[in-house]
């Protein structure tokens, strides 16, 4: 039997209010030398630019926040497969934008405790 840790996120949409995320996180982190963590959910925030497709990139700030995090918590992308964005506003036109905003983070000992684990996400496209 093999235990681990699975957080589900539903992060805020405002930059201020996934600031208490972001540091509960880190304190969970903490917490996790020895076990297998993942972390899953819609983080309502890009990781890097190349997260947007459209739009403005007036979430400079945030993604600097979001970067911390996952730094100071040990998590990373767990590899993936199926769409890269995962939210748009669904517009066909020039006015269409896409964002990565869901996410699968694991730290280091779920990737040596489940070595061929992947993410698969599909987009309300694929339904």
């Amino acid at each position: 039997m093999v235990e681990f840790v699975a957080s589900f996120i539903y992060a805020a949409n405002g930059d201020h209010d996934r600031r208490s995320l972001w540091s509960n996180l880190v304190s969970f982190s903490s917490q996790m030398n020895h076990l297998p963590w993942i972390v899953l959910g819609d983080f309502n925030i890009v990781l890097v630019p190349s997260g947007i497709s459209g739009g403005d990139f007036r979430l400079i700030p945030a993604m600097d926040d979001f970067q911390n995090c996952m730094f100071a918590s040990g998590l990373d992308d767990l590899r993936f497969s199926g769409n890269f964005f995962t939210w748009s506003n669904l517009q066909q036109d020039e006015n269409c934008t896409c964002r990565k905003l869901e996410r699968v983070l694991v730290n280091e000992n779920w990737l040596h405790t489940f070595p061929n684990c992947f993410a698969n996400f599909m987009g309300l496209w694929d339904l």
